[in-house]
């Protein structure tokens, strides 16, 4: 058995796949920043009405 050759359709297919788990990656952590933001005002308009938790 010679050395480790690759099909270039399965390079495609992994560089398809390491694109669209790096997009997934990015909206969720984009997604996490946007609910942290969120929450924080939420958290700051409660404190500014005095409300206790």
């Amino acid at each position: 058995i010679g050395g480790c050759v690759v099909d270039p359709d399965v390079a495609d297919a992994a560089d398809d796949v390491a694109d669209a788990v790096g997009e997934w990656l990015h909206r969720t952590i984009n997604l996490i920043i946007v609910l942290e933001r969120h929450l924080k005002s939420v958290a700051q308009c409660g404190d500014d009405e005095g409300v206790a938790n």
